[in-house]
């Protein structure tokens, strides 16, 4: 065995769970067929996009998803080992097909009267 991948469906979507590569064997090539078969394989079950998160220091493999037509849609902080971040990444099939929002969740204690509208939510994330 010189590497495998791992992949798991939801109702509209695929994620990628991990793609390894035996280290005698990078550089041959072999994570970009392992990736190449896992985009196909959730556009055969024709899911709207397939996504993964990478170790922020993993520029290599960060390069190959980017050249795959992953795009960088959040951040998951000190996600690895509690210290290194993790990468969202999603490659869309279909233009328009999803719009996802990041929300930096903070827990607080707010006054039940109090409403948040949805513009004022829409413009907040606009600007980040």
């Amino acid at each position: 065995i010189v590497g495998f991948a791992g992949l798991w469906f939801s109702p509209i979507d695929a994620e990628i769970t991990n793609i390894v590569t035996k280290k005698t064997e990078r550089k041959r090539g072999i994570g970009t067929l392992l990736l190449g078969k896992l985009i196909e394989m959730a556009k055969e079950e024709k899911k709207d996009n397939i996504s993964l998160e990478v170790n922020e220091n993993n520029v290599a493999a960060g390069i190959l998803y980017e050249s795959a037509g992953f795009e960088v849609v959040g951040i998951r902080k000190n996600y690895y080992n509690g210290k290194d971040n993790a990468i969202i990444m999603t490659k869309y099939f279909q233009k328009n097909c999803c719009i996802f929002f990041l929300f930096d969740i903070k827990f607080k204690q707010v006054d039940k009267s109090e409403e948040y509208k949805w513009e004022e939510v829409m413009n907040y994330y606009q600007e980040i």
